[in-house]
């Protein structure tokens, strides 16, 4: 019978995304401040349930807040890689993601003893040198890209892209691509739609439910879904929530949770 892998997973940016836009005033920054009391909350829940995640910190947010990265560690969890600041790959030179992809892996090195496995990209945008830089510094895994649904794939490298011409793929690399998608990223929910809670918390509940009401998941051998939550957004004032908790975190029939 065909088994689901959900891969629950957290961006712990804290107020590194909303500095990396430029929104610097005490408001934005107390958003981000909450993301550090949500951590212990979100700990609490998947130690309830035995569920193992990653949490993708920003060497910022590391070095800000140590002691919640700590307790993240010692809980068991896999600390992945998010860039030092949360300034997506794309607005920088090849030179700048390099150093930016070092700082960020040094930082979690210092804190976990060794170099990330994983990386997901700063607002989920790579740019054209983001594949050569990750295969060359050792990444196992990234998850920032689309390009399917419920299976993992291999990161191509050298795509030709030119409107005026048909696309050129490039080569597929070792680096395994565990894919995402905006509907199942609580933050363009929460915080940038503004949408009612009870409407917004149902669009990620029907997205969860989504492949095991579709046929075709029945023909699949081993499928992943991943999601992606973010401590600093509103999704963790509710994380505790009976309904909330239940749909995400309870083992349902060929539903496996954990981390691959």
């Amino acid at each position: 019978m065909a088994r689901l892998l959900v891969c629950v997973t957290f961006d712990f940016d804290a107020m590194s995304g909303l500095m990396a836009r430029g929104l610097t005033t005490p408001n934005y920054i107390s958003r981000g401040e909450f993301g550090p009391v949500a951590i212990p909350r979100i700990l609490d829940l998947l130690k309830k349930y035995g569920v193992k995640s990653t949490f993708f910190s920003p060497g910022f947010t590391i070095e800000t807040y140590p002691a919640q990265n700590e307790a993240i560690l010692e809980a068991g969890h896999e600390i992945g890689h998010h860039g030092w600041t949360h300034l997506p790959p794309h607005k920088m030179t090849r030179e700048q993601e390099e150093a930016n992809l070092v700082r960020g892996n040094e930082t979690i090195k210092k804190l976990t003893g060794k170099y990330a496995r994983g990386y997901r990209s700063p607002s989920w945008d790579l740019s054209e040198n983001s594949v050569d830089l990750l295969v060359k510094h050792g990444f196992v895994y990234e998850s920032s890209l689309m390009g399917n649904d419920y299976t993992p794939y291999r990161c191509r490298q050298g795509d030709v892209v030119d409107i005026d011409k048909p696309l050129i793929f490039g080569n597929a690399t070792r680096l395994i691509e565990i894919p995402i998608a905006w509907s199942l990223d609580d933050f363009p929910h929460f915080e940038f739609l503004r949408m009612e809670t009870r409407d917004a918390d149902h669009r990620l509940l029907d997205a969860v439910d989504t492949p095991f009401r579709n046929p075709l998941f029945s023909a699949m051998a081993r499928s992943e879904l991943e999601i992606e939550m973010h401590p600093a957004c509103a999704t963790a004032r509710r994380v505790a929530a009976p309904q909330f908790s239940r749909s995400y975190f309870v083992p349902q029939p060929n539903i496996g949770l954990q981390v691959e």
